[in-house]
């Protein structure tokens, strides 16, 4: 595979460097000064005049030669990223790709906020990752299919307020059941709820988006309330259980958002922050592990997401500027660029908050997205990793190969 160098196209602005004013400026400042230099020195043979004539003719043609130049560069910057906009425009994925990367890992969070499952093969849906029915034949598990909830008003519960939520693991019982564990608690086996059965409610995500949820029952909201609050009351658990009428809106909410980011409406995952899947390159990682000036060593799994992708063609970023994207029959469009939040500040592993706020104080000082995509929306947030839609799904595999649009 050949490494891909950005070509500094930014997909979701116009690029920044479509100009020749300052080049154009230093050759025509060059001629001013040449014109007007009295040390001008004087050649044999020729008198003053006519070497200054000279030099003159010389520097004009120094400088239409570098306006040349530059007004080449900017017709081939425009009509690349005018071909960007029209593939944008029409939704439709690109007849070529190109072999960048391989998928490394392949995780599921069956909870928002809870840990990881690593798969080495999953089905991609429209929605999100699923486990995959050749390998898990009783239940195909979503992810963020469940939720933690406020008992009193619906409102979402994460680790950012609660580290110790990282360490609740699900995972499947039989073909009715899941089970929760967590430390120091007895496990729990939930009933997957159905519509019909039991009530369906809203619940409450960012910026009070109302989201379609299924409850679980009052010995799942014990469980949880006893671990997470110390308490047998105050939380509710709840399921999403990925039917095509329950899909979100995202229009009364986030329109702000959807200015600014126009497929995301069509892109969202169950109970996910946003889309149906986050991608994240180790690469990228490993260029801030040699920022970070503490001992820290970040991993991929601080920003929890569900494809880690790496190869000699995804050097650290360029997933950034990746429009589409094809895993075998899987076709995934970048939406959004992942904005960071604390929450990536809570080791993984066991539910600390890191004291030095790593990564994000390393992140605040290259990867601002005002800096990195030039957006002034959320401008001030870092990015790590790509939110992506899924245009088709199928079945992806840990060592399948990535390509990308050309």
């Amino acid at each position: 595979m050949h490494s891909i160098v950005p070509d500094s196209i930014n997909v979701f602005n116009r690029p920044r460097w479509c100009t020749l004013t300052p080049q154009y400026h230093n050759a025509s400042r060059r001629a001013d000064l040449s014109k007007h230099n009295k040390y001008t020195p004087v050649i044999a043979g020729h008198s003053k005049s006519v070497v200054n004539d000279k030099m003159r003719a010389v520097s004009v043609e120094s400088a239409v030669a570098t306006s040349v130049v530059a007004l080449t560069g900017l017709l081939g910057a425009v009509w690349m990223y005018q071909r960007h906009r029209n593939t944008q425009k029409d939704n439709k994925p690109p007849a070529e790709w190109r072999e960048v990367a391989t998928i490394q890992k392949i995780h599921l969070y069956p909870l928002k906020s809870g840990r990881r499952v690593e798969l080495q093969s999953a089905e991609c849906t429209k929605f999100g990752l699923k486990h995959n029915s050749r390998y898990e034949k009783a239940l195909q598990l979503y992810d963020r299919s469940f939720l933690v909830v406020g008992a009193e008003n619906g409102e979402f519960k994460t680790a950012r307020t609660f580290p110790k939520m990282v360490l609740i693991e699900v995972g499947v019982h039989d073909e009715w059941h899941v089970s929760f564990e967590a430390p120091g608690m007895r496990q729990l086996y939930v009933k997957i709820p159905k519509e019909g059965d039991v009530k369906a409610t809203k619940i409450t995500l960012h910026q009070k988006e109302e989201i379609f949820a299924l409850d679980c029952g009052d010995e799942a909201a014990s469980w949880c309330s006893r671990y997470i609050y110390g308490k047998d009351t105050g939380l509710r658990l709840v399921f999403h259980d990925a039917a095509d009428e329950h899909k979100r809106d995202l229009r009364p909410t986030h329109q702000k958002m959807l200015n600014n980011y126009t497929e995301l409406n069509t892109s969202t995952g169950l109970y996910s922050d946003l889309t149906a899947v986050m991608m994240i390159n180790q690469a990228s990682i490993d260029d801030l592990n040699t920022k970070i000036e503490s001992d820290t060593v970040i991993t991929s799994e601080n920003f929890r997401p569900n494809l880690i992708i790496s190869g000699d063609g995804a050097p650290p970023f360029i997933e950034d500027y990746w429009a589409w994207i094809k895993i075998g029959d899987v076709i995934l469009k970048n939406v959004k660029p992942c904005t960071r939040c604390m929450f990536t500040t809570i080791d993984p592993e066991n539910g600390t908050r890191n004291q030095d706020r790593e990564p994000l104080h390393t992140l605040e000082k290259y990867r601002k997205l005002k800096n990195v995509l030039h957006k002034e929306y959320e401008g001030e947030l870092t990015v790590m990793g790509a939110m992506l839609g899924v245009h088709q799904g199928g079945e992806i595999n840990v060592g399948d190969t990535i390509y990308v649009g050309i």
